[in-house]
């Protein structure tokens, strides 16, 4: 018995046969053409209709905010699938990274689970929080801009602004073993009701739970957040924000914030873990800790006028004037030499609470020969302490001092250029530190007479502001503030 034909076969042997199948051959060959080609066209719809809104054809696109960098924003922002580091990013702590993920082939009306994991430790800080709305940049106050950038959450997406979409009520995490009593749930509460919202275009979001949360006390920890929904359309977009944490909920340890901002590598992590349809590769976005400046200051606890040192006779007369003190126990002050660290050298009772002008002296009635650095610092009666810039005096100094001290570029974000007029030849000490006083970058230059160049490097610095002092071996001392980017 003859194997039956399948249809494809059947009109290729019809179009391809030489035998005389009736007297009107080519008429009924164009007529089979004609059959083939619309079965053709059928068979490829079908199939392609049928593969797009499976399962198989079914993918997610997890994208991060690049807004640029504070001196050159980028607004509004561009959704991107790589990592951000401070040359494309800025974000300060309490703010919230926005994301987005963009699912196509979905089918319409079959609820998926979608899994998001973030790293709430990294390296022994706290990272992200929890999720939040996309839209979260406020306050922004950056050094040189201050207006956010605008987050369009369907740029890149191919829908079109007015596209419908609803929002969710995102949980409180838990704060079951956190070093700080409360937190972050408290922390999370104390957001306005629409900026604890997931928002999704053309779907239903069903609900929202914690699959697992990360260890609080871990060095290493995270958590997964899963998110029901339902498409009613074959490409749906999830937006949402990642709380960057902040040194203002969870504290210092030695002087040193408990969160990742600033810290070197990428501690914030973001990324899909799984979803109910099939197999997402791999989809983590990072962030770098340099992108992340510090929260912005509230009132500062102390309002210093004036820190100053000066020579009377044999003594080292040390003068300073606040505007205003919050909760300031005490000062410190500490002294060094050209040659040595600072050291402990006197303490002063503050005012506590002042808003009035208050005038401090204290002599040195032994300083030390040559060059006397003075370095002055507060502490609050909750152990917080900040730290001025150091201040100097010499004895006898009558000998022309460095001059034409210049930085550039100004802010900086990879090498700068030192320049500085010598008045002799000589050794030249360079000393970087933060704005706590903590020396950073310590280095020994031979100087020529007259103009003297050098380049430096900044890759290893965190993202902040710090004091530059120049002094030769006569004591002669100048200060310029750089910026890192």
């Amino acid at each position: 018995m003859k194997t039956p034909l399948s249809t494809s076969q059947y009109f290729a042997e019809r179009l391809t046969s030489k035998a005389p199948i009736y007297e009107c051959q080519p008429i009924n060959k164009l007529v089979d053409l004609c059959l083939y080609a619309m079965w053709v066209l059928f068979f490829t719809l079908f199939s392609t209709q049928t593969y797009a809104s499976g399962p198989a054809a079914a993918a997610a696109n997890l994208s991060q905010a690049r807004n640029g960098t504070d001196t050159i924003p980028i607004n509004p922002v561009q959704w991107v699938n790589g990592n951000l580091g401070n040359s494309n990013a800025h974000y300060n702590e309490g703010m919230s990274s926005p994301y987005q993920c963009m699912m196509t082939g979905v089918k319409v009306g079959v609820q998926v689970t979608l899994t998001i994991g973030y790293d709430n430790k990294n390296s022994g800080k706290h990272a992200f929080d929890y999720l939040t709305h996309y839209n979260r940049m406020m306050p922004h106050n950056f050094m040189f801009h201050s207006t956010p950038e605008v987050i369009d959450p369907l740029a890149g997406t191919g829908l079109a602004t007015g596209t419908s979409f609803t929002t969710y009520p995102i949980p409180a995490p838990s704060s079951a073993g956190s070093p700080v009593s409360g937190y972050p749930t408290a922390s999370f509460n104390a957001l306005p009701a629409n900026e604890r919202l997931m928002t999704m275009y053309n779907g239903t979001i069903d609900s929202i739970y914690y699959v697992v949360q990360g260890n609080l006390m871990g060095a290493q920890s995270e958590t997964h957040v899963a998110i029901v929904f339902t498409p009613f359309n074959s490409t749906a977009v999830l937006v949402w924000g990642g709380h960057l944490a902040s040194r203002n909920d969870w504290g210092y340890t030695s002087g040193v914030p408990n969160s990742a901002g600033g810290i070197s590598g990428s501690p914030f992590h973001m990324r899909l873990v799984a979803w109910s349809i099939n197999n997402l590769g791999s989809q983590d976005r990072s962030l770098s800790g340099y992108s992340v400046g510090p929260p912005p200051s509230g009132p500062l606890p102390v309002e210093l006028i004036n820190f100053s040192a000066s020579m009377q006779s044999s003594l080292a007369l040390l003068e300073w004037s606040t505007s205003s003190e919050i909760n300031n126990d005490y000062f410190t002050l500490e002294r060094a030499s050209e040659d040595s660290e600072f050291k402990f050298f006197a303490m002063v009772n503050g005012s506590g609470n002042s808003t009035t002008l208050k005038q401090y002296i204290l002599k040195d009635p032994n300083p030390l020969t040559g060059v006397n650095y003075y370095r002055l610092s507060q502490t609050d009666y909750d152990g917080h302490k900040q730290v001025f810039p150091p201040v100097f005096v010499r004895n006898n100094d009558s000998k022309t001092p460095l001059a034409s001290v210049n930085v550039f570029p100004n802010p900086v974000s990879g090498d700068f250029t030192l320049t500085y007029i010598s008045p002799d030849e000589g050794f030249t000490f360079l000393e970087i530190t933060d704005t706590k006083g903590t020396q950073v970058g310590k280095e020994k230059l031979n100087s020529i007479q007259g103009i003297n160049v050098y380049k430096f490097r900044t890759d290893q610095l965190p993202r902040g502001i710090y004091f530059l002092s120049l002094s030769d071996t006569e004591g002669r001392v100048l200060i310029r503030e750089i910026i890192k980017q």
